[in-house]
This record gives structure tokens, C-alpha cells and sequence, in this order.
């Protein structure tokens, strides 16, 4: 798996948060695009469609295959 920034990922892919530690959390996520209201990337929980998340561009993700 590739870490990069947020922000430099495209919108549809699948990604992973990587924590404090450089690990890859279990929840896997879609990149749904940019909210200008909050100034923050969309995340939604590809397991359930009523769970988003709100990240600044510059956090690390860990692209999933």
C-alpha cells in the first residue's frame, strides 16, 4: 500500500487513515471530494453510507488495492 496526502488522491478511490504510529486503520473509505463550506475532503465509510469524514489535505492515507 502507497501512503500519500489526501488531497493528492482522486475522487472514487479507496483509501485507508494512517494513524500517529504509520499504521493503517481497518475502515476503509471513499474520497468523495472537497468541501468548500469547511475547507476539508470528504471521506464516506464504504461499509456504511451514513458514515462521512471530514479531513484536511495534508493527512496522511494509505491508498487500498
Amino acid at each position: 500500500m502507497r501512503k500519500t496526502e489526501i488531497k493528492k488522491v482522486r475522487k472514487g478511490e479507496l483509501v485507508q487513515i494512517v494513524n500517529s504510529k504509520g499504521e493503517a486503520q481497518k475502515k476503509v473509505w471513499e474520497q468523495k471530494g472537497y468541501c468548500r463550506t469547511n475547507k476539508k475532503y470528504e471521506l464516506q465509510n464504504i461499509e456504511d453510507i451514513n458514515d462521512w469524514k471530514y479531513v484536511k489535505g495534508n493527512k496522511i492515507v494509505s491508498l487500498s488495492d
